[in-house]
């Protein structure tokens, strides 16, 4: 059985989970272009971290879809949804694997952002399964930061 929430607080969790989803979403299609994209000598290495990074992305959407679904409600999943969800900027390839690392560091904090406010929203509606899910999303996404930040240097 389902306990009622707050509706108003019901609607902060579904607005933020809808709009993680499109920023995961956006966040996953750069990192997966910069993989496909990337040149130069250390091309090997930065592949495979792109790689890493837009596997684990990808995964999170449909768990982040299933706590939706869990409170009721239908996930995103048109473009056109997700275009007008998404709070993250569109950026383009670039020119070396040092400045897709740069831009994929900035894509993976504005992405923390949206996850923390989505944990923050399924901790004041006393959603445990949620906030349990989103600290381990945030926990990743501060290991990808880190990755990124100390390959950028």
């Amino acid at each position: 059985m389902m306990i009622p929430m707050d509706g108003q607080m019901h609607s902060v969790l579904v607005a933020a989970l809808r709009q993680l989803m499109a920023d995961t979403s956006a966040v996953y299609q750069h990192a997966h272009g910069f993989h496909w994209n990337v040149k130069g000598p250390d091309f090997s290495q930065y592949h495979a971290l792109f790689a890493a990074i837009y596997e684990d992305i990808y995964g999170s959407l449909d768990p982040t879809a299933e706590c939706l679904l869990k409170i009721g409600e239908d996930a995103p999943f048109t473009a056109s949804e997700f275009a007008a969800l998404c709070s993250i900027d569109d950026m383009t390839t670039t020119d070396t694997p040092q400045s897709m690392t740069e831009s994929l560091y900035m894509l993976n904090e504005a992405l923390i952002r949206s996850t923390k406010t989505a944990f923050d929203a399924a901790i004041g509606c006393d959603n445990q399964g949620v906030a349990n899910f989103l600290a381990g999303r945030l926990d990743q996404l501060a290991k990808w930061s880190w990755q990124l930040r100390v390959s950028a240097s």
